[in-house]
């Protein structure tokens, strides 16, 4: 945050760091107010007008500075547009009375965009220029993945996905510091494509699954009982006077 600031005249990068840092500042900015928005109207402009920019400036959602003004420059418009998009998303979902099962041109849209928002997260090509049609097909995806009961909706609910996501924010947390430290070693860079996928994986895996169960879910847990003890305390004050 505060390289992104202009305030340090070194720069270091670390992507989990960085992004991790942004969220937190604009959750306790923004979000709290976002979450209260009912408006799908009101959510939808302030996520134009945050993606809007960014795009105007650098004509892609990748760069790794918003408008180079001051805290503007740290990835918070970014956030805050994202933050947006998912509260949207949240209030149509639960506009939506009951689960759809979707006819052949539904299920065939689906595995369009998801075609298309896998191309976009694997392709080495230079695509960035369009980055925002992957955003809006992940929001799509996101929706209609919980508004239709049909395999793709099944299979993202499944306990393997589930777990998955549970320990995604793990993942990405550690995956970097790993390959940082595989890249110093000769032996490894020495393996071929496989076998530098397969030690990559195992490591990542058993580390992030240590760090969710002896540090995420911990930390969660103690943070949570701090809070609802909190909650009752000013409840129970609340009801003496």
């Amino acid at each position: 945050m505060l390289q992104g600031m202009g305030l340090s005249q070194t720069w270091s990068w670390n992507d989990p760091a960085w992004s991790i840092s942004v969220e937190l500042f604009a959750s306790l900015a923004a979000f709290p107010f976002i979450l209260r928005c009912k408006s799908n109207a009101t959510l939808m402009a302030i996520a134009c007008v945050g993606y809007g920019m960014v795009t105007a400036r650098h004509h892609h959602l990748m760069a790794a500075s918003d408008l180079h003004i001051m805290f503007f420059s740290s990835g918070l418009i970014k956030c805050v547009a994202g933050m947006s998009v998912g509260v949207m998303i949240k209030n149509l979902v639960s506009e939506t009375t009951g689960s759809r099962v979707p006819d052949a041109k539904q299920s065939a849209l689906q595995i369009a965009v998801l075609g298309m928002v896998s191309y976009f997260l694997f392709t080495t090509n230079d695509v960035k220029s369009y980055d925002l049609l992957a955003l809006t097909g992940i929001a799509y995806i996101i929706y209609s993945s919980c508004v239709y009961d049909n395999f793709f909706a099944r299979f993202v609910s499944s306990k393997v996905m589930v777990y998955l996501g549970k320990i995604s924010f793990s993942i990405y947390l550690v995956h970097e510091p790993i390959m940082v430290l595989l890249g110093c070693s000769s032996t490894y860079s020495a393996l071929g494509f496989a076998a530098k996928t397969t030690v990559f994986v195992s490591i990542l895996a058993a580390t992030s699954i240590a760090t969710y169960s002896f540090v995420e879910m911990p930390s969660y847990s103690f943070l949570k009982r701090l809070i609802d003890r909190g909650v009752i305390s000013k409840q129970s004050s609340a009801a003496g006077a």
